[in-house]
């Protein structure tokens, strides 16, 4: 019921702060006695079930032939069973949220298996790519002496240059699965975003997601993990193409669109503020700036500032595992890195990582 369209206000007050209620109806204030008066009550006594340190209801006793004072044992045991309830919903919802949280977890191990496996796999494929890409050699040399101006010929080279595509789709698979050395050196942060885009390309031409590249590629050098920066990189882009994707159930038509952006900016001194950065720290006041942005679902403030929880997600259960940006924001930290989100929900998103350029980087 409406605590406030009644005029419980008297009521929500305490219950909502852990207290109980009891009085007879001509002492309640009027609206209430009103109420109470309507359902013939004479006398009431309430006690809030708490979960979690939560109002989540409450029961009551109630008198219908007449007023009396609530002893001390009828108000214990009242606030006794509302204990019991409130422990029982308790205990519900916490199992309800470990359930979850082992299918999130046993997702999360599938993707590790799937990593481990993705080393084996680069092995096993690369052994026919080699064979195909003999016997193309072989082609071309044959049809360029015996008939150089065959389609044959330019199907052979044709068959080299895929091959490469595929050999190279592959390598940066068997180091995106090769676990991180933990050393930092000085990487063009172009790369790699690049070896990443590699995973995504082709997907998003196929699910008509249109992919906007805005990256400077001879980029100032910063001392970084290649590896786990490239994973911060895959993180964002699944993520942009979930939120368009879902975004596209809904609205017809829609035009999905990803952007990802790579380029050196000088921050003004309210932004270095924002971003907790020392002017003092920096070369010539200036960042590489990394951002992805989707004009997916996007998010509203409560789920914003929730969203780099661990295993907080809004996707459905087996659709994501809640740890992705949770697993993003912790390696930005470990770099030193910051990461800015603004998000506006059936607007879209914008995922930034600001990398500082500090005075002992090497600049191109």
């Amino acid at each position: 019921m409406s605590y406030e369209k009644l005029g419980f206000g008297s009521w929500l007050d305490p219950l909502q702060k852990g207290k109980m209620v009891s009085d007879n109806s001509v002492d309640m204030p009027p609206s209430v006695k009103s109420w109470l008066d309507d359902h013939s009550v004479k006398s009431i006594a309430l006690a809030p079930v708490m979960v979690d340190k939560a109002c989540w209801g409450f029961i009551s006793l109630a008198m219908f032939d007449r007023e009396q004072v609530w002893s001390e044992p009828e108000l214990d045991a009242l606030q006794t069973v509302a204990r019991i309830i409130g422990a029982a919903v308790h205990r519900e919802k916490m199992i309800k949220e470990l359930d979850s949280k082992r299918v999130q977890l046993a997702h999360s191990g599938r993707l590790t298996a799937m990593g481990e496996m993705a080393s084996g796999m680069a092995h096993e494929i690369n052994q026919p790519l080699t064979v195909i890409n003999l016997s193309a050699d072989a082609c071309t040399t044959y049809f360029n002496r015996n008939f150089p101006d065959a389609p044959e010929a330019e199907a052979a080279e044709d068959i080299h240059v895929q091959v490469k595509k595929i050999a190279r789709i592959v390598e940066n698979m068997r180091a995106f699965s090769r676990r991180s050395s933990e050393e930092m050196s000085l990487v063009n942060l172009a790369y790699p975003v690049q070896d990443a885009l590699t995973f995504f390309r082709v997907q998003f031409r196929e699910r008509q997601i249109e992919l906007i590249e805005e990256i400077v590629e001879n980029m100032p050098e910063v001392k970084a993990d290649k590896q786990k920066f490239e994973q911060i990189v895959v993180n964002l882009l699944s993520n942009a193409r979930y939120a368009v994707d879902k975004r596209a159930e809904t609205v017809e038509g829609f035009r999905r669109e990803v952007a990802v952006r790579l380029y050196v900016d000088s921050l003004s001194p309210d932004q270095l503020k924002s971003f907790g950065l020392k002017k003092k720290d920096l070369f010539a006041e200036q960042v590489i700036m990394f951002e992805v942005e989707d004009n997916g679902i996007g998010m509203n403030e409560d789920v914003k500032n929730r969203c780099l929880e661990p295993f907080y997600t809004m996707k459905e259960v087996g659709e994501g595992t809640g740890l992705g940006l949770s697993v993003t924001h912790s390696i930005v930290k470990e770099l030193g890195f910051y990461l800015d989100i603004d998000s506006r929900e059936n607007v879209g998103s914008l995922f930034r990582v600001i990398i500082p350029l500090q005075q002992d980087d090497h600049h191109v």
